[in-house]
C-alpha cells in the first residue's frame, strides 16, 4: 500500500470520526467542556491501519460522562459510554435563610426513612424555639423511631415523637431518635446561623 493511499483512508476514516462523534455527542451546536484527540499510525512498509481515538468528556456537579470513539481503516468504529454518579447517602443540608449547614446523618432506619423522604424533594419546615435550646418543627409526615434516653449536644438533629424535627443548640435529655449531626460548627456559630426568631428550615440532599 503506497502512503498517498494510506493518507486517503486516513482522511475518511477521520471524516466518519468526525460525524460520529457529532451523532453520539448532539455537539454540533455547542462545544463539550473537553476534547482530547490522540492520533497513532503504525509505520511500518506494509501500514494496515491508523487509530483515531476521540474522548468527549461532560462535567458537573455529580455526573461525568465519557464518551470514547476509535476508527480505525478501512472502518470499524467501537464506542463505550459510562455515566458515573456519585451522592453520599450519610449527608443532607438545611438552609436557613442565606445559611446553609452539613448534617452527617445517623446509622438507624429513621436516618435512612429521613433521607428516602428528601430523595422525593425539598421539605420545608417553620421551626420555632423552644426552652432555649432547641428549634423544632412538625415535618408533615411520620417516621419510624429509634427512641432511646439522649443528652443532646449543640449540632444534635432529633426526631421527636416520630413527626417532628429538632436542631439543638443547648442541652436537654430525653427519649429521642437521633437524626444526625450538623457537622463543623460549635455552639455559638450555630447560635448564629440560627438567630432568635422562628425560622423557616429547607431540608435537602443538596
Amino acid at each position: 500500500m503506497t502512503r498517498s493511499i494510506w493518507a486517503a483512508r486516513s482522511s475518511i476514516a477521520l471524516s466518519l470520526l468526525i460525524a460520529v462523534i457529532s451523532a453520539i455527542c448532539g455537539c454540533s451546536q455547542s462545544a463539550p467542556s473537553t476534547v482530547t484527540v490522540t492520533h497513532t499510525v503504525f509505520s511500518t512498509e506494509t501500514i494496515t491501519n491508523t487509530e483515531t481515538e476521540v474522548s468527549v468528556t461532560t462535567i458537573d456537579n455529580t455526573v461525568t460522562q465519557m464518551i470514547t470513539t476509535t476508527v480505525y481503516s478501512p472502518v470499524t468504529v467501537t464506542t463505550t459510554t459510562t455515566m458515573n454518579e456519585q451522592k453520599d447517602e450519610s449527608i443532607v443540608y438545611a438552609k436557613i435563610g442565606q445559611e446553609k449547614l452539613t448534617i452527617k446523618l445517623a446509622e438507624n432506619s429513621s436516618a435512612e426513612a429521613f433521607y428516602d423522604l428528601l430523595s422525593k424533594g425539598d421539605l420545608t419546615v417553620d421551626m420555632h424555639h423552644y426552652g432555649n435550646f432547641e428549634i423544632v418543627g412538625d415535618i408533615g409526615t411520620t417516621l419510624p423511631r429509634n427512641d432511646t434516653s439522649i443528652t443532646t449536644e449543640p449540632g444534635d438533629v432529633i426526631l421527636y415523637q416520630g413527626t417532628s424535627i429538632t436542631i439543638y443548640y443547648g442541652t436537654n435529655s430525653w427519649s429521642f431518635t437521633r437524626l444526625g449531626k450538623v457537622h463543623g460548627l460549635d455552639q455559638q456559630q450555630l447560635k448564629e446561623k440560627i438567630g432568635n426568631s422562628d425560622v423557616r428550615v429547607t431540608f435537602s440532599l443538596s
